[in-house]
């Protein structure tokens, strides 16, 4: 199994997550994956989130390879993104269009919302 079939069973398993603030969600790259928290949920469809500072966790051996991490959320100041559900009811982080406007569209970055599941791809 790979982590981007990983990564695309944690954003199908979101259908119907109500947001609230202080959850944390997990960025879903092509193979690495970000967590973040959310600060401002707008509606039950858009909402604001800063992404998480990320460090080994040094209480386990580092090695090449380990998966072990120790996240910190950043304060809400520092604001990063918004996501938004797209039309097929998954997340999204949101982009501006030329007008403006925030949209999403399945180019968009998925988002797993409800939970941090962060994964670094040594292989890279």
């Amino acid at each position: 199994m790979t982590n981007n079939l990983i990564s695309n069973i944690l954003h199908s398993q979101v259908l119907g997550y109500t947001p609230q603030v202080g959850d944390g969600l997990t960025l879903c790259g092509h193979t690495d994956r970000h967590v973040g928290t959310i600060h401002v949920v707008h509606n039950d469809s858009h909402v604001e989130f800063t992404r998480d500072s990320t460090k080994a966790d040094m209480t386990k051996e580092p090695s090449m390879g380990h998966q072990d991490w120790v996240h910190t959320p950043t304060p809400s100041s520092e604001h990063n993104g918004h996501a938004m559900k797209g039309k097929d009811g998954r997340w999204y982080v949101a982009h501006k269009t030329p007008t403006g406007r925030l949209s999403v569209n399945k180019k968009c970055t998925p988002v797993a919302m409800g939970h941090k599941d962060y994964y670094y791809d040594w292989s890279f």
